[in-house]
């Protein structure tokens, strides 16, 4: 589960190409559209064709891009920090702690909670739910408490 979380972050620059790219699909669809319809139009059963109302797919639109737009930059800012972190530790670091031969669980621990610093940050500048920290550990009924905790 750790290690997901340290890939996650390293792999954000991918995840900002595809937002771009669905951003950019999305602006050609949608301005692409073609939004004159005709109440003349029957579907091949008889029944009458009916187009969604324009303002419904202007406002659909528009909360997708919004929501496109501001996920990018929560990522730009996770990035950026999380590789400022990534930076002072050095590749050869984060490489070993991500090898399950050559782990150092006390570094691995410091780049989780850096991560889970950076994740709290952007939960406050973005006015988002902030999620509590749980650090999972091999015993099952320490996990469960540690859950139990935050629940209580």
């Amino acid at each position: 589960m750790d290690l997901l979380v340290i890939y996650g972050y390293s792999h954000i620059p991918d995840k900002l190409k595809k937002l771009r790219k669905h951003k950019k699909w999305l602006i050609h669809w949608f301005n692409s559209s073609p939004f004159i319809v005709s109440n003349m139009g029957f579907e091949e059963d008889g029944s009458h064709i009916s187009q969604p109302r324009i303002e419904k797919l202007v406002i659909n639109y528009l909360d997708t891009i919004n929501a496109i737009d501001q996920t990018t930059e929560i990522l730009k800012f996770k990035f950026k920090h999380f590789k400022r972190f990534f930076d002072s530790m050095g590749y050869e670091c984060i490489q070993v702690n991500l090898n399950p031969e050559t782990r150092n669980n006390g570094k691995l621990e410091t780049i989780l909670d850096e991560i889970m610093e950076i994740e709290e940050a952007a939960s406050w500048k973005f006015n988002l739910e902030p999620d509590p920290a749980v650090h999972m550990t091999e015993d099952p009924t320490e996990n469960m408490k540690r859950a139990l905790e935050y629940l209580l």
